[in-house]
């Protein structure tokens, strides 16, 4: 195994990855079992070390990799089994809470959503993070403090089990009782809420100067905060296959600091002194920007590669990804249900094991070229640059696609090509929104940042929208035969990060190969189906009658109830179930049942 070796942190992080996921799905007997296991195999390792039985370098691996096994299994343990069973004994009953407004989630005249941070129930002490649902005009704000009387419960019609346990909440409060709530008092000081007031600040900044489309973008792009975007505005990112350049990774964070670094090298700052001032500058851009793990991620990566830096040690980028994936399962185990970590996670890995052997193979094809300067320098380099980009998606998206199967079970067709074309421009709109937070307030230079930021965000919109508006842009994935595609792209991509693999074709075409069959079979199952319509009823209550109407990833849901919405929900499920990407038509009828016979 090529990748492991001399990487004994790289194959021990690994394996606690591995054994996070696997301790999610096993039961807890099972876990307890593998973690007698790991401990038995460890406690062998160090006897026959001792015993000089065992090389050092075979016990170092054996007794890392064993370790790491049993740590991430008791995480699991502890996390999925004893912490949630101790909220079991508040499930279905009514409790009177005190609590902090974190976050607002949903508003509108007659239901609430709010994320909480619980002080006290029933009068004693507590402290966990949970969701409480009102059905009436709460209108509570960001740090107030309040009490109420409210149901708990362990899960919401409105959450999945998956979501909730991947933000760390294992309890719902639904309140119905608009005289049990009690105002105590706001502006409640909590970091987080500090944080994101300064990101509310500086994301005003933006709305102020900018028009309504260009300021929320730059806030999104810059500081994270997608709430802003429209929702037309984010389902056309979603559908041209580019949500995660909104999403804040490794792209944002090098492109700042790498923007910092270069005024502190013009300042002639050691550096030394520079890793230092950029570790601080990154934690603080993470802190602002809300803790988002793909933020976190990239941020441990990056401030791994400048403690190498002051500590002149050589940094490993493997290494560091696998260390910055455990480090966040560890503090946050439930993020290993959290599609974001795993989207990106794994499109890091798709770069980290395949781009290697694109970049050797590209250097062999135009090293025939380097003596040429003028062919090189008007011609070869643009070409490099652009087939580096379209084969970074392309490397990215091959793990992605197992990602995109699990949690979301739909692709984007035009991700690659999007990505490709919206990667510089994103670019450019960082860096220009980074200056333009500094000279906000001068007109001369904050004119025609403005101008261009506007200009730049309003061709990315476009572009976006343009895609987003092409029939079937979006692919489904909830076919049986995908499961043996996407089994093929794991093993491929297992075997080729194992054993490094430096020959291009030999490390992506078995990937390759499994992606075309996958789309060629999605295109033959749609060709051979296309005529036919499928019609399913649904029946939630007596009062809300719904048809979905199916055709060809296409679909028509018409409400034959008297009016009521509450299975429209259950009709988008069940149209998503049947492949559709595209609502075509939604037909309130809003008959009576008198009238149905």
């Amino acid at each position: 195994m090529a990748i492991f070796k001399n990487r004994p942190l790289c194959a021990a992080c690994m394996s606690f990855i591995l054994f996070s996921v696997i301790g999610y799905f096993i039961s807890s007997p099972v876990r307890m079992i593998i973690i007698a296991i790991a401990v038995f195999i460890l406690v062998t390792t160090v006897i026959f070390y001792l015993w000089k039985r065992s090389s050092p370098n075979k016990s170092l691996y054996i007794s890392l990799v064993a370790f790491a096994i049993m740590l991430s299994t008791l995480v699991s343990y502890l996390y999925f089994d004893t912490k949630q069973n101790t909220f079991e004994k508040y499930y279905n009953e009514d409790h009177t809470i005190e609590a902090v407004v974190v976050s607002n989630i949903s508003e509108s005249v007659n239901f609430n959503v709010y994320e909480i941070d619980v002080r006290k129930i029933d009068g004693d002490k507590t402290s966990h993070k949970a969701i409480v649902t009102m059905s009436y005009d709460s209108a509570l704000d960001i740090g107030d403090l309040f009490t109420v009387e409210a149901e708990a419960s362990q899960s919401s019609q409105y959450y999945s089990q998956t979501r909730l346990l991947s933000d760390g909440i294992f309890i719902i409060y639904n309140s119905s009782n608009a005289a049990s709530l009690n105002y105590i008092k706001g502006d409640v000081f909590i970091p987080k809420i500090l944080f994101k007031n300064i990101n509310s600040k500086l994301s005003r900044i933006f709305t102020s100067n900018l028009d309504v489309n260009s300021g929320a973008l730059s806030s999104a792009l810059l500081l994270g905060n997608k709430d802003l975007l429209s929702d037309i505005v984010r389902r056309d990112f979603y559908r041209a296959g580019v949500s995660h350049i909104l999403a804040l990774s490794g792209l944002h964070v090098s492109i700042l600091m790498g923007a910092l670094a270069f005024l502190l090298k013009r300042l002639h700052i050691g550096i030394k002194k520079i890793a230092v001032v950029l570790s601080v500058g990154a934690i603080v851009y993470l802190l602002i920007t809300g803790l988002s793990l793909s933020a976190c991620r990239a941020v441990i990566m990056i401030i791994l590669v400048y403690m190498a830096i002051l500590f002149e040690r050589r940094n490993d980028s493997l290494t560091s990804l696998s260390f910055a994936g455990v480090l966040i399962l560890f503090i946050s185990p439930g993020s290993v249900l959290d599609a974001g970590f795993w989207m990106s996670f794994t499109a890091t890995l798709g770069l980290l094991v395949y781009m290697p052997a694109f970049n050797d193979f590209m250097n062999k094809c135009f090293e025939k070229f380097k003596n040429y300067k003028k062919i090189s320098k008007f011609i070869i380099k643009p070409l490099k640059f652009v087939l580096n980009l379209i084969c970074t998606g392309i490397c990215a998206m091959i793990p992605l696609i197992t990602v995109m199967c699990i949690f979301a079970g739909e692709v984007s067709l035009y991700t690659v090509l999007s990505s490709a074309i919206l990667s510089v421009p994103a670019t450019v709109i960082i860096i220009l929104s980074g200056l333009f937070l500094l000279v906000s307030s001068i007109p001369f230079l904050s004119h025609p940042l403005s101008l261009a930021i506007t200009f730049i965000s309003n061709f990315m919109l476009n572009v976006c929208e343009r895609i987003s508006d092409t029939e079937h842009a979006v692919v489904s994935l909830r076919y049986p035969f995908v499961f043996i595609a996407i089994v093929v792209i794991g093993v491929t991509l297992a075997y080729s990060l194992i054993f490094r693999l430096r020959n291009v074709f030999i490390a992506l075409t078995p990937s390759a190969i499994a992606l075309l069959i996958l789309i060629s079979s999605i295109s033959a199952f749609n060709y051979i189906n296309q005529d036919i319509v499928t019609t399913s009823y649904i029946n939630v209550s007596s009062q809300s009658d719904m048809l979905v109407l199916s055709n060809d990833r296409e679909s028509v849901i018409v409400d034959i109830g008297t009016g009521s919405k509450s299975s429209y929900y259950s009709a988008l499920e069940t149209a998503s179930e049947q492949r559709v990407t595209e609502i075509q038509a939604i037909i309130l009828t809003k008959c009576s049942h008198t009238h149905q016979s």
